[in-house]
């Protein structure tokens, strides 16, 4: 919290690991890209509202508000951005188990179809007006 940083820094304290941890994760020191680098300016926010990002009536306004501009709020995204972080990982599989899903009714049309086709042949279907 900002009072734990402003307490340190006007004790002239180091920061405690677990603390140093967190400041570099969000705000990396160190490059974590190969090619060239540049020095830009960086500002922090801090969200007032502690754990509105796991409040379900914030996360289903969001995803129910009608009005597309909402996602480019800094705010918003940086929900977002927290919650796709936690769920990257999950998601990625799950979209893996849907696609060898998919490959696997496919397979199973494909040697259906064949078998058909072996047993009675070919059918051609005649339609009268």
């Amino acid at each position: 919290h900002m009072r734990v940083f402003t307490s340190l820094f006007n004790n002239r304290e180091a920061l405690p690991d677990d603390i140093k941890q967190f400041v570099d994760h969000l705000l990396p020191q160190v490059r974590l890209s190969h090619g060239r680098s540049c020095h830009v300016p960086v500002v922090a926010y801090m969200c007032q509202l502690r754990g509105v990002h796991m409040d379900l009536r914030v996360l289903l306004a969001l995803a129910d508000c009608p009005n597309a501009k909402i996602y480019s709020t800094s705010g918003c995204c940086a929900i977002i951005t927290q919650k796709w972080q936690s769920e990257k990982k999950i998601g990625r599989l799950r979209l893996g188990i849907m696609g060898i899903e998919v490959l696997n009714f496919m397979l199973i049309d494909y040697i259906i179809v064949e078998n058909t086709q072996e047993t009675y042949g070919s059918v051609n279907l005649t339609t009268f007006n």
